[in-house]
């Protein structure tokens, strides 16, 4: 499988973001002592299907049996990670850890392996990105906690969602949810109250 030529197809925009993931990646892998090559070929990939237009999306969500949440029909661009993963699948790409990344770098999930939230964390720190906090969110991913990076850019996200207006997807919640409960037990806090 040849990873450049995959990728060939994208627009100079989203090849220009790839490559900034990529440059990212290289230096969260060395960060979380985590295999650089594996880091490098999600990153390529994590946007593979990005361009695709939303009917074609969910077009293959239904074909490949990927459940469809009603955030994910309102919203299908969300559903590209996982569209390109079962793709990617067919075309001979077969570490699970990769695909797993693919899959989830634009929501989250609950349960995420190292690989994922560096490939999550790689697409919103990227040095082409310019918003509000992403200075702070690089300057957290590169001290070397990754819950803690992983739940800030997911705050900063779901902040933004709100500000304008639009829908957060479950898993992001749910991936939020479980940091926080992580984030407390190994600090010695209570898990819940009812």
């Amino acid at each position: 499988m040849n990873v450049r030529e995959l990728i060939s197809g994208l627009s100079s925009e989203r090849i220009l973001h790839t490559q900034g993931v990529v440059e990212t990646v290289n230096k969260l892998a060395m960060v979380y002592e985590f295999s650089l090559d594996k880091a490098v070929v999600a990153a390529y990939l994590h946007d593979y299907t990005r361009e695709m237009p939303a009917e074609d999306l969910l077009m293959y969500a239904k074909q490949f049996s990927i459940p469809i949440t009603r955030v994910d029909s309102y919203l299908p661009l969300l559903l590209h990670g996982q569209v390109a993963a079962v793709l990617l699948r067919k075309q001979g790409l077969t570490d699970e850890e990769i695909l797993d990344a693919i899959s989830w770098h634009t929501t989250g999930k609950e349960n995420m392996a190292i690989l994922t939230k560096i490939i999550y964390l790689a697409d919103y720190i990227e040095p082409n990105r310019s918003f509000k906090g992403v200075r702070e969110a690089r300057e957290i991913a590169f001290a070397g906690d990754l819950n803690k990076a992983i739940l800030f850019a997911i705050e900063q996200s779901m902040q933004y969602l709100i500000s304008q207006g639009m829908l957060i997807h479950e898993r992001t919640v749910r991936a939020r949810n479980e940091l926080l409960m992580i984030g407390r037990v190994s600090f010695g806090e209570q898990e819940s109250r009812d």
